[in-house]
């Protein structure tokens, strides 16, 4: 600091030599904690020429390796920089320390102390052959065990890693220089440490060879040259490398063809024979120059002609002893780190990592060797024409276009974006379905209808049906396949069945065309036929839209059915009528039951109006009978039980419910008549004598002295509420008052009535007088005044004797 204070003009070239180079030194240790720092620019011309950055990469590396304090003495110091300075001191301005002077200084007391092996000491020495290069590679491999020795720990942790590009860092001794050559002598020459097995390389840091990593990389070249002795495995190797990555290539080729966009595939053969024929896919047949020249591939190509749909495919020979090398290199790895497998030490990891690093680097120099052989691969078209392009992706797709009008000659036919909306209005019935696909002539004359017609037959399944006209050389989209089948099937061209039972029209979707069977139908139904049951569904109240014939018609059935059923029953209802007529159009199915429907009109019409008459008479009279059976049941202990019932039991065993005759409805008035009168004589009897219990519960002195609240609750508990007035204005109200409390139920609650007054009775004199007990009096039957006497003397003895414990309560 002092000689500097004395020169100004020194200080202001080093300033100016360091404002110069504030881009290079920015970058140095740039993502580390001993990066520039703002606080630099106070100090570092007075640090000149050792670097802030790397002065205090030297205070960490004195912390990490000087645990005894040896170097980190200022006299050390100070001996350190001096050496330093002697070696650049005649140097330019510009020159700064490198920082692996620090190893040269601190080494030979490492290893006294232990912290550097005197092993891997002389291994960094014996690089230094004299050379400029062994000099490098000795600076370096010192600089690489400083910075392993730097802690790694959380919070302790600078970030520094022996990278190429922090060891460049660390190692630029020329500012003004272009440090670019420099920088990359350096990454050359590391990577060259890690080939020849003096470093290690993991992810992008490098390390030294230790013990157990110059194992692996032993283990390693003895995996490669085992590799270089089997050629035929190694060329196996490679031709499956090719045909995945070609494969991934031919992945991405997206085809939609026509206006339709239906969606195509290209499939990849790479056998020497030609491909198999009958492909309704786009062939990809690929070759390369390890096994075929390319003028054989172009011949076949000439040879298959201008119809073939097989696109040729032919990978040039390129770099062959590069590719066999990273493929071995590839492959040797992979092989050593299955062998030696998970290591539980630091430095079993580190070979591991190292390796796996090494793997990495030899599979994307492989994986550049295979893209470069892909971007000068050759496609022939059939014919043998070479077809060009940007890339190869470019090459197959334009060589794709034209191989699927040779694959689908007869596509066109069919070709049309709008085939999905067809197949809706199919679906939906409508009379011109294909009008929206440019067809405005009879459905059954356009090309993809006519041919599948022809592929139906005699009979075929959906899914063969598709298969076909999938196929080439038709290639039609599926929607354009359904949408014909369902339009033949709706307008009853074709039947359809699905395990055996027929599909009703408009019931036949996508889902299900693939298991259906179809079949050409044997009857033609015309419009005016189809009007004509309509007709008949109408008057069966069914409403029924153009080309819902067939699909109405289980309904149709099933409303006559529903209107037999109602025509009879069990008795006392008539037998049900036959429906024989309905079981045999069920047999049928499609255009042949609508058919039959039509022969058979006036007798379905006959039916209809007299089963829905009958129907009329059971809706009236059943819910009158029923009524009637549930009031000949309460009737039971009345007298008029004994004239109901032969009745009954004659209107069951002669099924005379629906007679002409009414025989029901004078009985249920009969009856209903008998259980009101019984019903109002036990109502009346009852408030009777709830009347005059309550008169007596009135009179009662102890009922008197208790509140409105006491009374209210001791009639509730006892039960003796006000009686509910009687209903009985309707037949259902007499049900309704019998099914709530029956003839038994109320003669009960009558005999109960008196009972419940005594223990109202009770309950107010307890009320009054809590230690008040109840003596029950003997019931009796006397038939003279001597049994009068002796019953009164009894109880006289009785109660004398209870009153004296107390009051009484006498019931």
């Amino acid at each position: 600091k002092v000689l500097l204070r004395k020169n100004p003009s020194r200080v202001a070239a080093i300033k100016v030599v360091l404002d110069e180079n504030t881009g290079e030194l920015a970058k140095h240790l740039d993502g580390t904690r001993l990066s520039a720092r703002s606080e630099d620019a106070r100090i570092i011309v007075e640090d000149y020429p050792l670097l802030p950055s790397r002065r205090r990469f030297w205070e960490e590396c004195f912390r990490a390796v000087d645990a005894a304090g040896t170097h980190s003495q200022l006299r050390s110091q100070l001996r350190i920089l001096h050496d330093t300075l002697t070696e650049i001191a005649e140097r330019e301005l510009g020159a700064v320390i490198p920082a692996d002077a620090l190893f040269e200084a601190i080494a030979p007391n490492l290893v006294q102390t232990g912290v550097l092996l005197n092993e891997i000491d002389l291994r960094i020495r014996k690089l230094d052959d004299g050379s400029e290069t062994g000099t490098l590679r000795r600076r370096m491999c010192g600089l690489v065990f400083l910075i392993s020795k730097l802690p790694r720990e959380t919070g302790s942790d600078v970030g520094v890693r022996a990278t190429a590009r922090t060891i460049a860092d660390l190692m630029v001794d020329d500012l003004p220089a272009d440090s670019g050559p420099f920088r990359k002598q350096i990454e050359n020459e590391l990577e060259q440490l890690a080939s020849d097995g003096t470093l290690m390389k993991v992810g992008d840091e490098f390390r030294l060879q230790t013990t157990e990593g110059a194992a692996w990389d032993g283990a390693y070249r003895e995996k490669v040259g085992a590799l270089r002795q089997r050629e035929a495995d190694i060329a196996v190797k490679r031709d499956q490398m090719l045909g995945e990555a070609i494969q991934k290539m031919v992945g991405t080729v997206k085809l939609l063809h026509g206006e339709s966009k239906e969606r195509r595939d290209l499939t990849l053969y790479s056998g020497s024979e030609d491909p198999p024929t009958g492909s309704d896919q786009v062939v990809v047949w690929l070759r390369d120059g390890w096994s075929i020249p390319l003028k054989e591939v172009e011949a076949d190509a000439r040879r298959r002609g201008q119809e073939d749909h097989v696109i040729h495919l032919f990978l040039p020979r390129m770099a062959a002893e590069d590719l066999t090398t990273s493929i071995i290199e590839v492959e040797a790895t992979r092989q050593v780190i299955d062998l030696k497998g998970v290591r539980s030490t630091n430095e079993g990891r580190e070979a591991r990592e190292s390796m796996q690093s090494r793997s990495g680097a030899a599979q994307q120099i492989l994986d550049e060797l295979i893209h470069d052989i892909i971007a000068s691969a050759r496609v022939f078209q059939g014919g043998g024409a070479e077809v060009f392009g940007e890339s190869l992706v470019g090459k197959l797709d334009v060589a794709a276009e034209k191989s699927l009008a040779r694959l689908f000659p007869e596509f066109g036919d069919g070709d049309h974006k709008s085939w999905g909306i067809a197949l809706k209005r199919a679906r939906d019935g409508s009379d011109e379905p294909l009008k929206i696909v440019g067809w405005d002539k009879a459905t059954e004359d356009h090309p993809v209808v006519r041919q599948v017609l022809t592929e139906v037959g005699a009979g075929a399944r959906g899914s063969a049906v598709r298969k076909a006209l999938q196929s080439s050389p038709y290639g039609w989209p599926r929607d354009a396949i359904d949408a014909a089948l369902i339009a033949l099937h709706r307008e009853g061209s074709i039947r359809a069945e699905l395990n055996g039972q027929p599909v009703r029209p408009g019931n036949l979707d996508q889902n299900k065309v693939p298991t259906a069977d179809f079949r050409p139908e044997k009857v033609r139904m015309t419009a005016s036929d189809k009007l004509a049951v309509r007709g008949l569904y109408q008057k069966a109240g069914l409403s029924v839209k153009t080309g819902d014939e067939e699909s109405k018609a289980s309904e149709f059935l099933r409303a006559l059915r529903e209107l037999a059923s109602k025509a009879g029953g069990e008795a006392p209802l008539p037998d049900c009528p036959t429906t024989k007529i309905l079981d045999d159009l069920d047999q049928l199915n499609g255009s042949e039951q609508l058919g039959q429907i039509l022969t058979d009109k006036e007798e379905l019409e006959r039916s209809f109006a007299d089963w829905a008459a009958i129907g009329e008479r059971v809706a009236t009279r059943l819910p009158i009978w029923q009524r009637l059976e549930q009031m000949a049941h309460h009737t039971s202990a009345l007298p008029i039980h004994e004239e109901l019932e032969p009745e009954l039991r004659a209107i069951v065993a002669d099924r005379s419910l629906l007679d002409e005759t009414d025989h029901v409805t004078p009985l249920a008035t009969k009856a209903a008549n008998a259980l009101r009168s019984a019903l109002t004589e036990r109502t009346s009897a009852f408030q009777t004598a709830y009347d005059r219990g309550l008169e007596t519960l009135t009179a009662d002195s102890s009922w008197q002295q208790l509140d409105d609240a006491a009374r209210e609750t001791i009639l509730a508990k006892t039960g003796l509420v006000t009686p509910a007035p009687l209903v009985t204005t309707t037949d259902v109200d007499i049900l309704n008052e019998l099914d709530r409390s029956s003839f038994e139920a109320r003669d009960s609650a009558l005999d109960a009535l008196s009972e419940r007054l005594g223990h109202a009775l009770e309950a107010a004199a307890q009320i009054l007088k809590p230690d008040a007990r109840r003596v029950e009096l003997r019931a009796a039957t006397l038939e003279d005044a001597p049994a009068v006497k002796a019953w009164l003397e009894e109880h006289e003895a009785k109660l004398l004797d209870a009153v004296t414990k107390g009051p009484v309560i006498v019931g």
